[in-house]
Parts: C-alpha cells; structure tokens; sequence
C-alpha cells in the first residue's frame, strides 16, 4: 500500500479491484484503540527518511503495548521536506 493509503475511508478500492469501497467497511473497523507513532524528527533530520517495522517496535518497548489489531496513526510533522518548504 502507498504512503498515503491510509488517509482514504475508501482505501482498501484506491489500490486493489476487490478492495471495499467505504460502504462495505464495517464499522469495527473504524473504532478500536489507537496510537500516534511521531516521525517529525526523524523526517526532519533526514528527508529520506521511510517509516518501518522498526518505528513500531519502538514505539511498543517505550510505552509497553503491543499495537496489534490497533488503528495506526503516523504523525510525521507539516513537512519533512523543510528544503522544499522554503521555496514555495
């Protein structure tokens, strides 16, 4: 899934023939527990930089919950291109 898959109710159609369409998703799979994994550093220090497994498994150890079956949220700051920024 692209990086921006996860910003469509409808995602799951965006990117695959059989995917659900947003009518098709049920509501137990919108509402459940959640967590915020905040890159805005990391993206801000290197503008390459590519969210990972890794990024979860740190999250997991610093806060002591494993996020499995947990609605994801990847907070990765108004721009990690700042160089770009400049220039609009």
């Amino acid at each position: 899934m692209a990086e921006h898959g996860g910003t469509h109710a409808d995602a799951p159609v965006h990117f695959h023939e059989q995917g659900n369409t947003v009518d098709q998703i049920s509501i137990e799979q919108l509402v459940g527990p959640a967590a915020v994994i905040v890159i805005s550093e990391k993206g801000r220090n290197n503008y390459t930089y590519q969210f990972s497994a890794d990024d979860i498994l740190m999250w997991e150890k610093k806060h002591g919950m494993k996020l499995e079956n947990s609605i994801l949220r990847i907070y990765a700051g108004s721009t990690i291109f700042p160089q770009i920024e400049k220039n609009i």
